[in-house]
Formats: C-alpha cells, structure tokens, sequence
C-alpha cells in the first residue's frame, strides 16, 4: 500500500546478513548475472523491495532510458531477463504481475556502484515512475481519483527513491524530472490525506527544482498550501497561495485556468480564517474567471462560494449557489452513492449543512448519512471520515438519538486515534462524546472524556484555555480543525 513504511537496504549487520551460506550464494548469482538480468538487478535496486508490479518497469514507453535498457519494452525479452533473477532467487513472485526484490540483493547492487552509475539509474527508475502520475502543474486538473490505482502502486517507489536520494554523499543536485516526480506522488499523497508523508516529500520536491520561478515550482507551493489548509493552518496556506498566485500571474494569460485555481484557493483560505470579505472578493474573481473561460471548473467555484456563504448563515443563497453547479443537475440522493468522485461527498456535506442552517434536520441527517457511507467506503479510515461522523453524530443529537450518537462517536474516536493528524478529530469527538455523557447523567463519564479531550486541545493550541461549562466550549474545539473538509 501506498502508505506502508519504506523499507531501507539491509545494513551489513542485519540478521539477513549473518547467514554465510546465504550470503555466498547471493554473490555467486549476481556474479553470474550479465547483459539484460544484470541490468534489471541494477534497475531493481532502486525500488522498493516489497511488491513491484511489472507494468510500472514495462508500460512507461514513452520513458526516456538507454538503449540498454530497452528491453523493458520487449516481452519476450523482458521476460527472458526476469526468468534469469527467478531462477537465481534473487527476486521472487508476489502475484502473477508482482514481483518482489531480495533485499540482500538489493544491498550488494546498491553498495558495489560507483556515484555516476548510481544516479544514472536513480534517472531511469524516475522516468519509469513519472509516467503513471498525472501532470498537476501543466492545467487545473481537479481531483484525480481515476488515476489513484496506478499512483498507488508506484508511490512507495517513489518514497524508496527519495530516501536513496537523500543518502547520496553529494546529492542528486538540481533535477527536474526528479523533483516533478516527487511533486506528482505528493499530490496523490494529498489526495489521500496522507498528509505527513506529502508534507514531507512536498519539501524534497522544492528542493529539486532548479527554476524556483516555474510553474512546477508554483504548483508545489499550491500543494503546500493545499496540506497546510486541510490540517487548520489557513494563515500559513495563505502565505504559499498567494506566492504561488503571484508567480502564475507573472508566466501565464490573465485568463488562464491556473490563475483561477490560485483565487479560488486563496478564497477557501480566508473562508477557513473567517476572513469573509476577502473570501467572497476572491471566490468572485475566480468565478468571473472561469465564466469567462467556459471552464470545466466552474463547478468547484460554485460550491465554494457555496460554503462561503453558508459560514456568512446565508443558507438560502448558499443553496442556490450550490445549485449552479453542472454535477448538481438533475440531482437526486439515490444516484450519490454511485458517483465514484470523492469532491461529490463534498457537495452533499455542504448541502447537508445547509439543511441544517435552515431547520431541516431530518433531510440534513439523510444527506450526511449518505455522504459517510460515501467516504467510509471511497475514503476509508481518514479525517474526512472523522469530520462527517462529527456531523452525523451533531445531527443524531439533535434528534435525540443519543445512543446512536454516542456509538458513532466511539467510532471517530478510535479511527481519529490511529491516523496521523487524527488529534484534532479525537478531541473534538471526547468533546461531543463529554456533552453527550454529561445529558444522560454520567458525570464521571463525562468529566474523563472532557479532561482528554481539553488535554489535546490545550496541546494542539500551544496554550492553555480558560475552562468554560461543559459544553459551552464548541468555539475551541472547532477551531481543532477545518471548517470545511472537502
């Protein structure tokens, strides 16, 4: 999986290394390796030793590589080469299309190179990769979770590359193709909310590109905007979008997409800092702009305004303003869970909220009820899961449904406790669960849950807050975390 930890070369004194037999038979099968089985060894040093599915070596046929190593394109060659590294057990097969590295054989390859042959390959493997990614700094894409299979099986490629990088001597210096990579496996990363592994490798990126002027560079700073605005830091976001927005302005037509996808973003940022006039003026230039272009995106401006005006307790505008949207035509509930888009989930949270603002409970709770199974199933374990069952269970409580509420909040607690940027999940649901513990008269119940989840709170804002009544401290812990997750 796409965020299963990096497994690293073997060291010499690993317990792999200590059997002699072992490691002379390993050694006597890469010494007998020559021509295309020596160089699909090479070549395999370099991912990660797990699970390498084929077509990310052989479906890249419009990858740059030498000439010798054009028998990745080959079948039958291909397949001669590999049946060579079965034989001498130096890979073996995971399923019929996987196959996996032996990781002494990894260490061996990788320790016996010399810095110029090593960054030749760690060049190849990036071609290889790159071309299972989508392009998210060329156009304004939108959400790519067509692509998401095929960028999950390379990310931990990707990872593994990252972490050769980083151990070079003398680094890989400026690398374009390589800092396209990582920016394009961290936009899946993002996707995903993988959010500490995007937030790392969104850093090795910027380090990589040689243009600090570029659109790529200016797309990685959007990312890293992106990241920042989805885990509560929408002041920080604001820095990185508006660089980024300044950047595009100085390369691009004034009327292009990515200019719009810059004021729209700055619009999301100063909505979750509750700065709404300046959302409204940027939402409205992102508007006109993709009115003005007839752009296929107008649907994603329509339901951020939407949300603006939602926050501003304009629900009926909001409503109508959500309605604009082309995904919305002809909308009926039975269809949504069959739209395979997780933004959809979005859409329906929003419409669900505002069902809410106007006194529409039951219809509120239908429509976020929906929009949970949506991410639990799309999504899985995750803080956009944790944030619809926040509303579910608002929403239950609100009906008086208080054992329900409660179940449901046992079960954010304990995915929010598990994921990483889980913590402001997890307080905000000990909060809620505190309340609900507190109105069916368990005063120690609700005590144990309010102690946690102010402990969290008090951490997560670097300071301690006064102590208000239980249950009248809502305003804190929604700070925890964003105002709209989409």
């Amino acid at each position: 999986m796409a965020g299963d930890p990096v497994t690293s070369p073997v060291s010499p004194t690993s317990p792999g290394l200590q059997d002699d037999g072992v490691t002379h038979d390993c050694l006597r099968s890469l010494g007998e390796l020559s021509g295309d089985a020596r160089n699909l060894q090479k070549l395999l040093s370099f991912f990660h030793p797990e699970a390498v599915h084929e077509s990310v070596l052989t479906s890249a046929i419009s990858a740059r590589v030498p000439q010798e190593f054009g028998f990745l394109f080959d079948d039958t060659k291909f397949l001669d080469a590999k049946n060579v590294l079965l034989k001498a057990r130096l890979i073996g097969h995971v399923d019929y299309t996987t196959i996996s590295v032996s990781h002494l054989a990894q260490h061996f390859i990788y320790d016996g190179m010399l810095a110029e042959e090593t960054r030749q390959l760690i060049t190849i493997a990036t071609e290889l990769l790159i071309q299972g990614f989508p392009n998210p700094w060329a156009s304004d894409l939108g959400n790519q979770f067509a692509s998401w299979k095929r960028c999950e099986i390379r990310s931990p490629h990707v990872m593994n590359l990252v972490t050769k990088v980083q151990s070079l001597e003398y680094g890989l210096g400026d690398s374009p193709i390589f800092a396209d990579l990582v920016l394009r496996c961290c936009w899946y990363l993002y996707e995903r909310e993988k959010y500490n592994q995007a937030r790392s490798m969104i850093h090795v990126a910027l380090q990589h590109f040689p243009n600090k002027n570029g659109l790529a560079y200016a797309s990685a700073l959007d990312l890293r905007g992106l990241i920042s605005l989805e885990t509560g830091y929408p002041l920080v976001a604001l820095e990185d979008f508006t660089t980024a927005l300044i950047m595009r302005q100085k390369l691009l037509n004034p009327n292009d997409a990515l200019i719009a996808s810059s004021l729209n973003n700055l619009g999301l940022a100063y909505t979750e800092s509750n700065d709404l006039p300046q959302a409204t003026n940027f939402h409205d230039q992102a508007i006109e702009l993709r009115l003005r272009s007839n752009s296929d995106r107008i649907g994603n401006s329509w339901s951020n305004m939407s949300s603006t005006l939602l926050r501003l307790g304009r629900a009926d505008e909001a409503e109508e303003m959500l309605f604009r949207s082309p995904l919305l035509k002809g909308f009926y509930e039975e269809s949504f869970l069959d739209n395979a888009n997780p933004r959809s989930s979005g859409d329906m949270i929003i419409l669900s909220r505002i069902r809410l603002q106007q006194g529409r409970i039951d219809e509120a709770l239908r429509l976020a009820a929906r929009a949970l199974l949506f991410r639990q199933r799309v999504l899985g374990n995750t803080p956009k899961t944790c944030d619809v069952m926040c509303l579910v269970a608002d929403l239950l409580h609100k009906q008086e449904k208080i054992a329900t509420a409660r179940s449901l909040l046992h079960e954010c607690i304990n995915i929010a406790g598990r994921i990483p940027d889980g913590a402001g999940y997890l307080a905000k649901a000990q909060y809620k669960l505190a309340k609900l513990y507190d109105l069916d008269g368990d005063a120690q119940g609700a005590q144990a849950y309010f102690t946690a989840a102010r402990s969290i709170r008090d951490a997560l804002l670097l300071y301690p807050t006064p102590t208000g009544p239980m249950g009248h401290e809502d305003d804190s812990f929604d700070k925890l975390v964003p105002w709209m997750l989409w």
